[in-house]
């Protein structure tokens, strides 16, 4: 009888427990008749935005070249031991040119993980740039700036900037401000407009910084708890390693994900065999420098990424 019960409590425990990885998927698009300009990028965030006084937490994100016209398709991937009872979350989206200035984004609140919230296909409505007003600073965006005699991430939130220092996390107010945005909090300061800032604080004073669009796509990685991230290019792909998972993304919007499994070594390469009923996911990382040409930036990984009988090859960094 005791068997037949810890065999029962075994078989209610699968039977009840949390799938590793879970996604959220639908659409984006606009009411304008505008078609995007080549090399268009689409950004949709899945984030905790239970707390007024911080900024969003990002569960999960999409982030992708646009190769099609409206509906733009997205799909998250997310952990749900991630998601916390009676928690707000919500998706937001923004579509922004080669250059990164910003074309549409969300306006509105999309609710999901909620027990009477939509799970798919979910719509989401970008309105212009220039109906919005936070135009000039949308929430959800990381940014890594570059100084003369340092450097400093922020992020943008409703009203709000956080700011790293030196490893030190900060939130500042958004205040009044005749030029661009203005944020501080006790003894830090930061203006910003498009992509340049000023700063001033007790462990930075710079002028003249720049954002580098690219090393802020590793910091944001970084913050939402990435472990290892790659890329490469024709055709363009994203490798991201997380602590429970490993996720692909394709250009094309094909994505992968699974569980990570445990890590091989030999020979100088660390591989991770996710092979399926659906065929092989494979990633392996060989510790040896990486020049991406087209970048011009020197990774310490190379890496390379088995989908099936598709292989890519490409660069990529430890973040953790």
């Amino acid at each position: 009888m005791r068997i037949l019960i810890l065999l029962t409590g075994v078989l209610l425990a699968a039977c009840t427990s949390t799938p590793d990885i879970a996604t959220l998927s639908g659409t984006e698009s606009y009411r304008e008749r505008i078609a995007l300009p080549p090399g268009s990028q689409l950004q949709v965030t899945l984030e905790d935005t239970s707390r007024a006084d911080a900024p969003a937490t990002v569960l999960g994100e999409f982030h992708e070249t646009v190769s099609a016209q409206v509906p733009l398709p997205f799909s998250i991937a997310y952990a749900p031991a991630d998601v916390q009872p009676n928690h707000r979350y919500s998706l937001r989206a923004r579509l922004t040119d080669a250059d990164g200035r910003l074309l549409f984004i969300s306006d509105t609140h999309i609710p999901v993980l909620g027990p009477n919230d939509p799970s798919g296909p979910i719509a989401i409505p970008v309105v212009a740039a220039k109906r919005s007003p936070d135009a000039s600073l949308p929430s959800g965006q990381t940014f890594l700036f570059e100084c003369r005699d340092g450097e400093f991430v922020a992020r943008s939130g409703p009203g709000e900037l956080a700011v790293w220092l030196d490893e030190e996390y900060h939130v500042l107010s958004q205040a009044p401000s005749g030029s661009g945005s203005k944020y501080q909090e006790g003894d830090i300061i930061v203006w910003m407009k498009g992509e340049q800032a000023l700063i001033e604080s007790p462990l930075l004073n710079a002028k003249d910084c720049r954002n580098n669009r690219q090393r802020a796509i590793w910091a944001e990685a970084q913050r939402r708890g990435v472990v290892f991230r790659a890329n490469g290019n024709e055709p363009g792909w994203v490798l991201e390693l997380h602590p429970q998972h490993m996720q692909l993304r394709l250009q094309d919007g094909h994505e992968k994900m699974a569980a990570l499994p445990p890590a091989q070594r030999h020979h100088g390469i660390t591989q991770y065999d996710a092979s399926d009923d659906e065929g092989t996911f494979r990633a392996e990382l060989e510790n040896k420098r990486c020049n991406d040409s087209m970048a011009d930036i020197t990774y310490t990984t190379r890496v390379t990424v088995t989908l099936g009988d598709r292989t890519f090859s490409g660069c990529g960094n430890w973040l953790q």
